[in-house]
Order: structure tokens, then sequence, then C-alpha cells
């Protein structure tokens, strides 16, 4: 619905709602003026009436006639009664007034119901003078009755008093209305006026009026709806018109209102949204273009495999659908953080940057500036070339007026930047050059992906690589091997060949990187590798399987077993031959020898994984046979292999399920005063009860389980040491040691995981003493210096254990920060019948004392052994003759509870 029409609706509605309250106001008008007039008229019959009532009653009174049936009429009460009834023979009015009473002495003068009501009324509001009120349903229909109260007044007590004081008149005629007293109601004069004739007075009125009213309301509507045109509805036609035009596209419409009211400054405001609208859709289309150059950019990154391509199609998108005059890349040139090269230049101006390279003019600074300060430069009218960046003249001559230099930039760096000309003066707005930001982004995140793609392919064929193949000697590694045994057991299989397999372990090479350092054992063995791969048939295989042990895969030996056994070994000897003898590495010279297993296939239906175990335990075998010799595997060999592989599998189990235990062995003086104790792991065996660790201690270190049960150990440790010092059994300078592996102390995270496990334990390192072989001190000298140094910043105590058996000189014992040594428990049980054993321990306790170190003697058993000890001033001991290893609750029992303790001290007093 239009506005107009709403209005008309409304104005209509207004008018008629005010004609309707004129005409119900001008109605209540009429009814009370002629109510008004009613009750004056009924005033002035009342006045008339009671002035010939009281004019009859004194004439009578003051006459002296007798009562009797002709004087009966000089009464006011009768003389009243028939003027009223003749007076309706002479009104047509309708109208009927009598005086009539409650107790009347004529009939004829008898109140009816209206007029009991009435007098009912006056009683209880003898104040009021006067009554009238609208009767809807009277006998002749509704009208109007209006009374006036007669009161008793003292010359009525002269007939209405006692009886026997009225006259004997009266007396003798009336029986009743006797006994009133002044101020009595004796009754009411009651005028009856006709309704019927009022309400048609009051409608004629009323119609009269609402003729005269109809004119002038009509005028007024027509009045105020060309108002309303003139000032509101053309204007806002003008308005919406103007709207819709912008709706419809049109951004050049304007409303044009003119004026200074409110809807004038609505159309000022609606001519400055359309015109902001206008500047906004040329931004718009604009940037329409750079998100389809966006777009298009976006779909180059996914589609091309090369910076180089990308750099000249996104050049060209951005001249053909951004709009630019001309769109380039520069890249900093690799070394020269200053310097840039343009790899793509694309636009209708493109020779405008060959001329400005080659000039003197500096129109690329805005490029440069951009490297170094890595935020977009926008040069906003190159031909007043205020802002230094560009050349005026040529910009003019390529009709460049506005540049834009937005950085590519990479998380580390900065890789270039993108420039754009454009042939308009202040062409990059603010939100251009953010579109623009976005586009180089994307430009620098597809140059960063070619780089992470072109490492990757590196990194996937280095993989690869390493998959299959040693990264140290450059040989196939056990994985390698592993698929080409495979391949070479299917074919023996398959032609009847007898093909073998040679583990070389090359003996004690742990001690070349312990003395000579890991980088002569790496030199060592790529020569070791280079001599397999040199002596060798083309078709075998050599592969490197682990830190020192080597696989040669012997491709069709013989037709015969025995045959192919007499050429396995004479392989093997060969090797293990070639393999003896003197390696000159710098200035050192080391002598190396290996032990061969030899495992001869097809044996049965084994795969490849059994003849590599087979091999394996072959290799074991000759190690155990004293090493630098061949032996061949056996069903022997073979029952053993597996016995270690359920072994392994077994502590895997023990460590999930907790089945380790920790117990304590007391270190004393020679007093037998607890100075310490050491924790020794035990193995709670669910079938084989408890094992002891010389049986599982060695395994454990091969499969590498070492370093997590020796974080356990050290948990368990810090546990029980913190309940300990809760529960005061804690003696003071009491601490207890934990061994600490090799593999342990070379593991990235040791200092991590022991500073985690004193801090979740609250307990402080100081209550630890961590024992340290000597020869894991030879692996790797400085870093476990290093690392040393900081255990020792932590607060651990530190002592090296087994002393005397390693290759550690006094140079490298100085420089390590450890207050304990311990003396290796062979020695202590040979010194007695061994002097040269006796010698070490004697040199040992001398070197203990000049370092100031403290000094403990494992394995004391004997009070011979204690004598020895005692008389060359050893001060601490660890043995059976002070206590074996036994339980923490036992432990607690016999050295840390109260009794125990003053027993142990009064003893040594």
């Amino acid at each position: 619905m239009k506005l107009q029409t709403r209005f008309t609706l409304i104005l209509v509605c207004l008018l008629l709602a005010l004609m309707a309250s004129l005409a119900l106001l001008d109605y209540q008008r009429l009814r009370k003026t002629v109510y008004r007039q009613t009750l004056d008229k009924a005033r002035d019959i009342r006045s008339l009436i009671m002035a010939t009532r009281r004019v009859y009653h004194h004439q009578f009174l003051d006459s002296g006639l007798p009562l009797n049936e002709k004087t009966v009429g000089f009464l006011p009460a009768y003389s009243l009664s028939r003027i009223a009834r003749d007076f309706q023979n002479w009104s047509e009015s309708g109208m009927t007034f009598n005086t009539v009473s409650d107790r009347p002495r004529n009939p004829n003068n008898a109140a009816d119901r209206v007029e009991l009501e009435a007098m009912e009324f006056f009683r209880s509001h003898p104040e009021e003078k006067e009554r009238m009120v609208l009767i809807e349903s009277g006998p002749g229909g509704a009208f109007y009755h209006y009374s006036q109260p007669i009161w008793i007044e003292k010359y009525c007590l002269e007939c209405h008093g006692p009886r026997a004081e009225a006259p004997p008149s009266i007396q003798a005629r009336y029986e009743t209305a006797y006994d009133y007293k002044e101020g009595d109601l004796r009754g009411l004069l009651s005028i009856k006026l006709p309704a019927t004739q009022l309400s048609t007075t009051v409608w004629q009125h009323w119609r009269s009026d609402m003729i005269l009213f109809a004119p002038a309301l009509a005028l007024a509507w027509l009045a105020i709806g060309w108002g309303f045109r003139q000032l509101f509805l053309k204007r806002f036609q003008a308005l919406g018109s103007a709207a819709q035009q912008l709706a419809d596209g049109d951004t050049t419409a304007r409303a044009a209102l003119r004026g200074n009211d409110e809807l004038a400054s609505l159309g000022k405001i609606f001519d400055r949204m359309a015109l902001h609208v206008e500047e906004r859709e040329t931004e718009l289309r604009k940037a329409g273009r750079l998100y389809q150059t966006l777009s298009r950019t976006n779909q180059l990154i996914l589609r091309l495999e090369n910076p180089e391509q990308l750099y000249t199609q996104a050049c060209r998108i951005m001249a053909d659908y951004g709009g630019f005059q001309l769109a380039c890349v520069a890249l900093v040139e690799e070394g020269k953080a200053a310097s840039l090269s343009i790899v793509a230049a694309e636009g209708p101006a493109h020779r405008y940057l060959e001329e400005l390279v080659g000039s003197d003019c500096a129109g690329l600074q805005d490029a440069t500036e951009t490297l170094a300060s890595g935020r977009p430069r926008v040069c906003h009218d190159l031909l007043t070339a205020s802002e230094g960046c560009g050349c005026s003249q040529m910009a003019r001559r390529y009709d460049l007026r506005s540049s834009a230099s937005i950085p590519l930039l990479l998380e580390d760096r900065i890789l270039g930047t993108l420039l754009l000309y454009s042939d308009e003066t202040d062409a990059f707005s603010p939100e251009m050059v953010s579109l623009l930001t976005e586009i180089a982004h994307d430009i620098a995140f597809a140059h960063r992906n070619f780089e992470r793609e072109q490492r990757l392919r590196l990194f996937h064929a280095r993989v690869e690589y390493l998959t299959h193949f040693d990264p140290l000697t450059g040989l196939p590694n056990r994985e390698h091997l592993a698929s080409q045994l495979e391949q070479s057991l299917a074919r023996s299989a398959r032609h009847g060949h007898w093909g073998g397999l040679l583990h070389i372990d090359l003996d004690h090479f742990k001690r070349v990187n312990d003395s000579y350092g890991n980088s002569a054992g790496d030199t060592l063995l790529i020569q070791v590798g280079q001599f397999l791969e040199q002596n060798t048939r083309d078709e075998d295989s050599v592969a490197r399987i682990g830190s020192d042990e080597f696989l040669i895969l012997l491709e069709e030996l013989a037709d015969r077993q025995l045959a192919a056994t007499d050429r396995a070994m004479e392989i093997a000897e060969k090797l293990r031959e070639g393999i003896d003898r003197v390696y000159r590495i710098g200035e050192k010279e080391i002598h190396l020898r290996a032990s061969i297993g030899i495992a001869l296939f097809p044996l049965g239906e084994a795969v490849a994984e059994e003849v590599l175990q087979q091999a394996g335990a072959a290799v074991h075998q000759a190690k155990a046979e004293g090493r630098n010799c061949a032996r061949f595997f056996s069903a022997e060999l073979q029952t053993t292999a597996l016995e270690r592989l359920a072994l392994e599998r077994e502590l895997h189990r023990a460590l999930e399920q907790r089945q380790f235990t920790l117990f304590y062995q007391p270190q004393t003086d020679d007093r037998g005063r607890l100075v310490g104790a050491e924790a020794l792991i035990r193995w709670n065996h669910p079938e084989k009860g408890l094992v002891l660790p010389g049986w599982f201690i060695p395994l454990l270190e091969e499969s590498g389980l070492i370093r997590q049960t020796g974080r356990w150990v050290i948990e368990a440790a810090s546990r029980q040491a913190k309940t300990w010092q809760e529960a005061g059994l804690w003696p003071e300078g009491f601490h207890i040691s934990i061994n600490v592996s090799a593999a342990q102390l070379d593991h990235a995270e040791c200092l991590e995981t022991l500073e985690r496990i004193v801090n979740e334990a609250e307990l402080e390192p100081d209550s630890l003493e961590l024992e340290i072989t000597e020869s894991a001190l030879l692996n790797d000298e400085l870093e476990t210096a290093s690392k040393i140094r900081h255990i020792q910043r932590l607060g651990f105590n530190l002592s090296i254990d087994d002393f005397g058996t390693g290759y550690s000189s006094l140079a490298r014992l100085a420089r390590l920060p450890v207050s304990t040594i311990k003396i290796d428990r062979t020695f202590i049980q040979e010194m007695l019948e061994d002097p040269r054993s006796a010698a070490l321990v004697e040199s040992i306790l001398d070197i203990a004392h000049r370092f100031r170190l403290d000094i403990i003697a494992e394995g004391v058993e004997t009070r011979e052994q204690l004598a020895f000890l005692s008389d060359r001033s050893c001060p601490y001991y660890q043995g059976y003759l002070f206590g074996k290893p036994m339980p923490a609750d036992m432990f607690e029992r016999d050295w840390l509870g109260p009794e125990s303790r003053k027993q142990r001290d009064e003893g040594s007093a």
C-alpha cells in the first residue's frame, strides 16, 4: 500500500473520529440543554401549583365555611387534584401533575410506586429541595419525574395535628392524616413530563448541527491533504525515486531536495551517501579486478611446478586482469641483500623498466626501500617525482602515474618485491594495497612451497637411501640384505643351490671408540667395509647391520651341502685373516680381529629372519669360544638363540608389569657405622623367583631396555629415600647410591630425566649418589664431562664405579667433578693372593688420598680383607662382611630403626 493511500486512510479515520467525537459532544450538550429547559419548566409549574395550593388553603381556613360536600373542593388537595385532571383536557403536552401522599385523605392524591420512591428519597435526604429523574418504563413510555417535598408547616398542624385540635368538620369527615408534627413529610408535588418529545427536540437540533459540521470537515480534509502532498509526499517521492535509481545501479542519482527542514537534511544525507557509493563502486570494480587476479594467481600456484613460470604468468595476469600498465617481480640476488634482479615483467609499459635500469635515474628506489623496511611502499604521483620513486619524464612517456612496491615476505627473509604501475594518479588505495599484499604473500608462499618440495624430494631420496643403506659406509643395511636373502632363499629352493650368510663381529671394537674416540672408530669401520666389498664376489652382498657388525650374503656356493660348507668356511677364514691386521688411523695404529658366524641355507623351511638369527647365534658361539674364529650354526645354538629371544620378551613384560624390585646393601666405615646404601635391582620372576642381575643386565644392555630400566631404578630409589626421610629414618650424611649405565648417560634427555624425577619425588638431589662406570667416562669425553658437571650443579653426588677396570688417566680423573671412587670387587677378592692386584689396590688408595676423594672398597667379605684395607687407610666398605643386599623393609629394620642404630653405635664405641 502506498504512503499516499495510507495517509488518506489515516486522515479519513481521524476526521471520522473527530466528527464522531464532535457529534457525541454536541448530542451530550443538547441533552443537557433540554434537560435544563425541562427542569426550568417543571420548576415554573411547581411554583404555580404551590402558590395555588397555599392560596386555596388560606382562603378555606379564613372563610370559616363548614366542610361538607359542597365546600370540600376548596381544600388544597381536592382543588389541585381536580385542576390536574382538568389540565389534561386542555394541554396536549402529555404532562401531568398532582400533590400526592402516602397517607392521603383524598384517594386521588394517593402516591404511586415512583412517587413513593421519591418520598423515601426525601426522607433519606431531607436537605434536598427537589428531584428530577428519567423513568424509562412508565405507563405511557419514558418520562421525566420532577418532585418537590411538602413538609408540615405550622399552619398545617391546624388540620393535620392532633385530631382533637382539628376543626370539627375535619374531624367529622376524615379518619386519617392526623398527628403530624412540624417538619414531617406530608407528601410531595409530582410533575411528570413525557421524554419522547424532549428526545425528538434533541435529535432535531443535533441533526441541524451535523448538517453544518460535514462541509467544514470536508474542507479541512482537502486542505490537510493538499498540504501533506506539497510538504511531504512530493519530496518523499523525489527521495524514493533517487533511492530506486541508486538501487538499480545508477550511482549518479541524487535527491536534490531544497529547504532547511529535517526532510531536506535527509535528502542531503542521501546525496552524500550516493556519492560515497559511487566512489566505493569505483573502488570495488578495481578490487574485483584484483580478486580475479588473486583467484587466477592461486590457480597458477596449484598448476605450475616451477617458480619462473609462476612469476611470468602472475605478472601477465596482473597486467591483463588487474588493469596495470606494468607488473614485474624482482628477486634479491643471492649473496647480495640489497641488490635486485628483475625475473619477470609484463604489461604495455614493460620497456619502461629496461630504460629505467639502463639509466641513471633512481627509479627503483621504492623497491630497495621496500627491501629495507619489509613494508609496502606507494608512489601516488610519478610525474611530480616528489617521493623519489620514479623518473617523471620516462613515466610520462609510458603513461604511468602511480606505482606500488609490495614485499614478497617469507618467515625468515624478504624474497624480493612485486612492482606495479598504473595509469591513474592515486590508484593504490589502502584496500588495494592490502589485496596486493595478499597476492604477494601467495606468490611468496608458492615460492616457499617450491623450495620445500625440492627439499622434500631430496629428503625422500635420502630417506629411501637410509632405509636400505648405512650412512657411514654406504653399504646396504639389515633390512635391505634381509630382502635380498629372502629372494636368495627362493632361488636356492627353486634351483637346488646352497648359499650362506656370514655374520662378522669386530672383536673388542668398543675399546677402539673408548680409547681413540668415535672418529677413529668410524674411519676403521669404513676401511673394513671397503675391504669386505673388495674381497667378495660380484654376486655376493655386503651389509653393515650394527656399530661393529657386518653381514655377507654368499650366493650359490655349491649344489651340495658339504661343498657349500667347505666353500663358506674358506671364504670366512680368508676374510677373518684379512681383517686380522694393524690399521693406521692418522698417527694411531690399531690392531683389529673379528669373530664370524656362518649359517647355510636352505635348511628345512627356514625364512630370512631365521637364517639371520642362526648366523647371529653362530657369531655368539665364536665369541664365546675365544673370539677371532669362525663357527657354523648348530641346533644347540638355535636353542640358545630362542632362549635369548624369550628372555628379552620376558624382560619387556617385567618392565610393564613392575616385576623388578630394589635391594639395598649397606655401606659403612671400618667400625660398621652406616654411611650409605647401594640400590641394586632384582627381578621377581613369576616362575623362576628372584633373579640376580648378572643373568639379565647384559641382555638389558643389548636390547636397549637399560635406559627404561635405569629410569625406573632412579624413580623407585627416590621414592624410597623420600619415604625414609619423612619417617625420620634418614641418618645424617646418609645417601643412596644408584648405578647409571653408559647408555643412560649418553641419552639426550638424561639431565632432564634426573631433574624431573627428584622434583616429582620432592627430594633433595644430594640424597642420591650416581655411580658411573669408568668405561662410560671414556665415551665422547668432552660431552660426558659436560654432562657430569651439569649433574653436579643439579646437586647430585657422583662416584666412579669399578675404578681400575678401564683405561682412564689421572689427567682425566682430575678434570671430572667426582667425589668418590669405588674399587672393583675383582681386585678386592684377589689382592691377598695376587701381588699385582694388591699393588693396584694400594695405588688406587694412594690416588684417592692425593686427589682428596672418598673411596669405597666393594666386595669385602673377610676380616683379612678388611684388615688389609684398614691398614692402608681405606675409609668406607661394602660387602657381605657388613651386610648382604636386602629388601627395603628388612634394611629399614636392621639398619635404620632406632634400636639397630643404637646397637651399632654402642658396638663401634
